[in-house]
């Protein structure tokens, strides 16, 4: 390799940096010389984020000067991020050369992504795959708020822990949510044989605590659909309205897919309705499209959204835990736990009397307050014991009220 082709990321960045795009593409493409040279737009698809799902592998050349750069996570663990130089890209077979260059116009941070290879062909399918890989979400939920995109790993992973066995829901509830996803995704050619539009609303209701959110993220994982979790409308710089179609935009495009609105009644403002009733009804095509929303307070909702079918064809209530429901719960908790830390029958039933009107995350909470007194009394009290002084503690904390509701005065950690 000559000096000269060493040098070339740094001659083309040497320009103003209003040219640095155009010079950079002059002498890629010269470089190149019979193979085909592909540019991607500013920041539609990133190296790193195909390392990390595994894609394609990326190797920095060595002989032309690369800057990898080290940035922390959490604690313990360190990431890298390709900020610019030359990579060989190996993916199915094909070779292809990326050059990644970073820099800073006025006000402005700017990026360049050019791929160079000898099979043209090869290279327009890497690009379309590269450019899927990106936007439509496999190993992470694409995450909205503050006006953009992201993939949230977190969230994919919290999905895929969850389980069935995990929850304690009324009557057949589970199967019944269940057999929504799955009667969903295997009913396309149906809905297309009627002319019926393919897409689909679930409205989980009831108060916090009591599993709404588990309950989405196990339907997240029964899917196995790219999900878009919408975790604010609001904008900085851009208009709500704005957002919300850039929401459904992008769910259009990556169908079927599955859009999660998780409380709902705080997440559409009234100013926003209209816009957020015409993009659900599908003025547009929706097809494809699963619609899963929460909310704690339904009567806050409009009617409109509340009321209209279509919108949430099927709406399902997680009322606070019956009696035995809430002793299925304890139950499987000492399922999960050695014999020594398990609450004893007398007790659970103790327990279970005297927690009326109160949650699932309650129940959690003192189960949890019991273990962590446990820890430092080892041998000393009972589970049972330590489990029911908690429970004094804890409704000292929590006022019930007459509606069924429980409202705290200090909250502890919970699922919505």
């Amino acid at each position: 390799m000559v000096e000269r082709d060493c040098l070339f990321l740094e001659a083309a960045l040497s320009v103003p940096p209003s040219a640095v795009r155009y010079r950079l593409g002059r002498i890629v493409t010269e470089r190149a010389g019979t193979s085909k040279v592909v540019q991607i737009e500013d920041g539609e698809v990133s190296l790193d984020h195909l390392v990390a799902e595994a894609f394609c592998v990326v190797e920095p050349r060595p002989d032309i000067h690369t800057e990898i750069v080290r940035k922390w996570k959490s604690r313990g663990e360190v990431g890298t991020k390709l900020a610019l130089g030359v990579f060989t890209l190996r993916w199915e077979g094909s070779t292809f050369e990326a050059v990644v260059a970073r820099w800073v116009e006025g006000f402005d941070h700017r990026q360049a992504l050019f791929l160079t290879g000898a099979d043209g062909a090869a290279l327009d399918r890497f690009v379309v795959a590269a450019l899927d890989t990106t936007y439509v979400p496999r190993r992470s939920v694409l995450a909205f708020s503050h006006s953009c995109f992201q993939q949230d790993r977190a969230l994919y992973a919290a999905a895929q822990e969850a389980s069935w066995e995990d929850i304690v829901l009324p009557g057949d509830l589970g199967s019944r949510l269940r057999e929504e996803v799955t009667s969903f995704l295997g009913a396309r050619e149906l809905y297309a044989k009627y002319a019926v539009p393919y897409k689909r609303g679930i409205l989980l209701t009831g108060p916090p605590g009591n599993g709404k959110t588990h309950c989405v993220r196990l339907l997240v994982k029964e899917a196995a659909l790219p999900t878009i979790y919408v975790k604010s409308f609001a904008a900085r710089y851009e208009d709500e309205d704005a957002n919300i179609s850039r929401v459904f935009e992008r769910a259009r495009a990556i169908a079927p897919c599955l859009l999660v609105l998780e409380d709902l009644d705080s997440l559409v403002r009234p100013h926003c309705l209209s816009v957020f009733l015409n993009e659900l009804d599908g003025l547009r095509s929706d097809t494809g499209i699963l619609s899963v929303a929460t909310t704690n307070h339904p009567e806050r909702l409009d009617p409109a959204l509340r009321e209209r079918p279509s919108r949430f064809d099927r709406k399902y209530h997680l009322d606070l835990p019956a009696l035995e429901e809430r002793r299925r719960y304890l139950e499987h908790w000492n399922q999960k736990l050695e014999r020594d830390l398990r609450i004893d029958g007398a007790a659970v039933t103790n327990i279970v009397e005297r927690t009326e009107g109160m949650s699932f995350a309650f129940l959690k909470e003192l189960v949890v307050s019991a273990l962590s007194r446990w820890m430092t009394r080892p041998k000393h009290d009972s589970m049972g014991a330590l489990a029911l002084a908690e429970l004094d503690g804890l409704r000292s904390t929590w006022t019930k009220v007459e509606d069924g509701e429980v409202s705290r005065k200090s909250e502890p950690p919970s699922e919505r």
